[in-house]
């Protein structure tokens, strides 16, 4: 196949960022009474949209979110990054040696990827293509996230690889007939068109060079 760029989600993809996030969320649901556990979190919420997680946990704690909560969670989230966040292990190499155009798709808000690349200096490896579901008008698990921005970037989706860690994120590069590669660390079982498992970043390069 003709590879023209690769797709890269962020949380947990480029950056250690999933349990970060999780936390936080647990944290904020703390200030109103309710405990959970941030890596129960990150099992059944990985790659979702915010808005529907927000709307899960509350429908099924009897919970009503006050209007500052969303604002307050990213502003919990950012100082845990600022503190804790790192580079997903071996990612700084992959990228290093991949000599392709890339990008960066993501469900989460601009200003949290940048500030997350940021943080790990990653942002050089893809500006200015680092694209936001909130901006693009379309979230993973919907292929039309990757379709757009591959129709920004000028380029067929046969000629786009997708890096994923999530459910959703898979279920969207599949359905968008892109060639997948699912970063796969809690090996979960998944049988999807398109979709390739992996479980260390030093091995992205090589899947990549096989499909040439």
């Amino acid at each position: 196949m003709t590879i023209k760029c690769l797709l890269f989600d962020s949380d947990g993809t480029l950056v250690d960022s999933e349990y970060l996030c999780n936390l936080g969320l647990a944290q904020q649901f703390a200030t109103l009474g309710l405990k959970l556990d941030a890596h129960q979190l990150m099992k059944r919420y990985r790659g979702g949209k915010m808005s529907e997680v927000l709307n899960d946990i509350a429908t099924s704690n009897d919970i009503t979110i006050p209007a500052h909560f969303l604002e307050d969670y990213r502003a919990r989230v950012a100082n845990l990054f600022e503190a804790n966040l790192r580079p997903i292990d071996g990612i700084v190499d992959a990228l290093e040696q991949l000599d392709y155009e890339k990008a960066v798709v993501s469900n989460g808000p601009k200003e949290k990827i940048d500030h997350a690349l940021g943080l790990c200096h990653l942002h050089h490896y893809f500006a200015p293509h680092i694209y936001s579901a909130y901006d693009i008008g379309a979230y993973k698990p919907s292929p039309d996230i990757y379709l757009r921005v591959a129709k920004r970037l000028g380029v067929m989706p046969s000629e786009c690889v997708v890096i994923e860690d999530s459910m959703a994120g898979i279920k969207a590069g599949s359905a968008a007939k892109m060639k997948t590669f699912f970063y796969n660390t809690f090996n979960e079982p998944v049988s999807l068109p398109n979709v390739s498992s992996f479980s260390d970043m030093r091995a992205l390069p090589g899947l990549i060079a096989s499909l040439k």
